[in-house]
């Protein structure tokens, strides 16, 4: 059993236990910091808003705010769509649907790298299993885990080498650098997670053991954006953006 800060990544690792045992309560980011910093009398959460920056405006429970602040605005973490709907991105997308261009910035909702999962296979249980709840974690390298990964290497190298010439400098030495890690025998690039439940149930509720796969370094580069199909566009903010993880 590897420690995550061991020189060797790969193989097994047992998270520890989510649950703060002096409490008994559940340890997330909301208990750990927001809860703990709603005391504060400059500092208002507001959830489930819709949101276009125009100071801040939201939409909440029907009603239109408008937030001005006296000097920064963080306007967005790890959401391209926020960023267009405020007139930060690409200016032909934003013009095309009406909206007052700020910052032309092309690479908004661009080089999205997405960590694809599966629920490849279920084993149904008698009884509950809640102690199994995402604690067992195997990272193997492909190397560990097909037979085949020489092969699915030589296929990708071929490929980045065939479209070398339509890559950017900087994504064709992230393709590099990737190429290197996935050759690494040592070098975890799939993670396996035992979940307690069935994603995509059949027939009766029951319990659950799952093993979800996930590709650690995804070679695909998708997109976020507000237009990809002229009939899917939108600048209304309850209109989910178009996503293309390719």
């Amino acid at each position: 059993m590897n420690k995550p800060q061991r020189e060797a990544l790969a193989g097994l690792f047992k998270s520890a236990a989510n649950i703060d045992p002096r409490k008994g309560t559940r340890s997330t980011a909301p208990t750990l910091s927001i809860f703990l910093a709603l005391v504060r009398p400059n500092l208002t959460v507001i959830t489930a808003a819709y949101v276009i920056a125009t100071g801040v405006e939201s939409k909440h429970g029907g009603d239109v705010h408008v937030v001005h602040a006296a000097k920064e605005v963080i306007l967005t973490v790890k959401s391209p769509h926020i960023l267009e709907l405020s007139g930060i991105g690409n200016r032909n997308v934003l013009e095309s649907l009406g909206i007052p261009l700020q910052v032309d910035l092309p690479s908004v909702g661009e080089n999205l790298q997405d960590h694809l999962i599966f629920n490849s296979c279920v084993f149904p249980e008698k009884q509950p299993v809640p102690s199994l709840a995402c604690t067992g974690i195997t990272f193997l390298s492909l190397h560990m885990f097909s037979d085949w990964a020489d092969e699915l290497i030589e296929k990708v190298e071929k490929r980045i080498e065939q479209n070398a010439n339509k890559l950017s400098p900087g994504l064709k030495e992230q393709y590099e650098l990737q190429l290197k890690l996935l050759k690494d025998k040592n070098v975890p690039d799939l993670e396996i997670v035992v979940f307690p439940v069935n994603v995509h149930p059949a027939g009766p509720p029951k319990p659950h053991i799952g093993l979800l796969p996930s590709i650690g370094h995804p070679f695909s580069r998708g997109t976020i954006l507000l237009l990809l199909d002229p009939h899917a566009s939108s600048s209304d903010p309850k209109v989910q953006p178009t996503i293309e993880p390719n």
